[in-house]
């Protein structure tokens, strides 16, 4: 059994359960760059941040564009399986796990129990394991960082996790399509206002409400 099912106690979680949560932080993550945003607009577009800043080349992606991207990927694992994750999905599930180890690792508790509160709730005695076991997902998981280049743009540096069959034309195509990312501002409105079974309805009426004040952000 791996270190990501079991704890020093003997206690399992379904690493399915541990990523959704790490999608849940992401939101959560997402959401407050959001509402920083309707509090400042300039400062918010001079400085965005959220999910991406993980990955310094995508850190200034827009707040609403990584929320499409977040609710992109968490769309696509809903109906199609892992084997056909593109480039894109890559970086979100990094920058999920990145965000609940985050979050789970604060001493301040009201962002982990809004995480834990979501359509699919995990076990409280499971909670305090969060950390080390999205950290192990991260880098040693069923779904590591796949595109070389991508190992490059985060603080882990593990050369044998590293794919060594990406080609010269794959990782320009790849960095192409996310520099794209950069200089977007207008998110996609049926993404961002979606999606299902990672958010409450509150969350989702929360999100409604902020788009409907700010038309900009999205069509």
């Amino acid at each position: 059994m791996s270190t990501a099912d079991q704890n020093s106690e003997g206690i399992q979680t379904d690493p399915r359960q541990i990523t959704c949560a790490a999608f849940r932080a992401a939101f959560v993550t997402t959401l407050d760059s959001l509402l920083r945003y309707a509090l400042d607009p300039l400062a918010a577009y001079e400085r965005p941040a959220g999910i991406f800043d993980c990955f310094p080349m995508l850190n200034a992606v827009a707040p609403q564009i990584q929320l499409e991207c977040l609710l992109r990927t968490w769309s696509r694992r809903n109906r199609e399986s892992p084997d056909s994750a593109d480039v894109l999905d890559d970086c979100v599930l990094h920058a999920a796990w990145e965000s609940l180890a985050r979050i789970s690792r604060d001493r301040n508790t009201t962002l982990l129990n809004v995480v834990l509160s979501g359509p699919t709730t995990m076990t409280a005695a499971a909670s305090q394991w969060l950390c080390s076991q999205a950290r192990c997902l991260q880098v040693a998981g069923p779904e590591p960082l796949r595109p070389a280049f991508l190992w490059e743009l985060t603080e882990i540096d593990e050369p044998s996790l590293r794919s060594r069959t990406e080609s010269a034309a794959d990782s320009a195509s790849d960095r192409d399509e996310l520099l794209n990312l950069v200089g977007r501002w207008v998110a996609d409105r049926n993404v961002v206002l979606g999606s299902q079974g990672l958010l409450t309805p509150a969350e989702q009426e929360m999100l409604q409400t902020f788009f409907e004040e700010h038309p900009g952000l999205v069509r």
